[in-house]
């Protein structure tokens, strides 16, 4: 093999190197977000609030509005696309298919919300993908509440500092 090939050889080599190494180390992120408001809970009387979701981590602030609000973000992230396990399309239908719901249940004296986040098809259907999937909620109460949470990852949960 003349130098002229080797360095051809080499140069071709280093390129392809350089390609692979550029798709491991290379990060692709997918993104939703949504919100959701229940204005009409009573914050005089007594208050129940329920969070039963798939979240990773829940943020609880309190407020002197007499409302429940909810800001649900969802991120799947890939630190490489060549280890990525499903298209764009798939990853996509994935997010979508987290439904977020809140409901309250208004008594004389007692108002309860429940705040829930599933996936529609389960989680089993998305197994694949949940390695990659960051599941974020903020929710704000008023400051009456008693919260009661329940996740399924057992993830962390913060309560916060009076919001103003």
């Amino acid at each position: 093999m003349t130098k002229s090939k080797k360095l051809v050889a080499f140069v071709s080599l280093l390129f392809l190197l350089l390609i692979i190494l550029s798709l491991t180390i290379s990060e692709m992120e997918i993104s939703q977000s949504e919100s959701m408001s229940h204005d009409t809970v009573d914050p005089n009387g007594h208050l129940h609030l329920t969070v039963d979701a798939a979240f990773d981590t829940i943020h609880i602030e309190a407020t002197d509005q007499p409302r429940v609000h909810i800001d649900l973000e969802k991120r799947w992230t890939s630190k490489g696309l060549i280890f990525k396990p499903k298209s764009i399309k798939w990853i996509r239908e994935m997010l979508k298919d987290l439904e977020l719901t809140l409901e309250n249940n208004h008594s004389e004296n007692r108002s309860d919300v429940r705040i829930e986040a599933r996936f529609h098809r389960g989680r089993e259907h998305w197994e694949e993908g949940l390695k990659w999937l960051t599941i974020e909620a903020r929710v704000t109460v008023p400051r009456q509440y008693n919260v009661t949470l329940k996740t399924v990852s057992h993830r962390d949960i913060h309560i916060g500092n009076p919001v103003e």
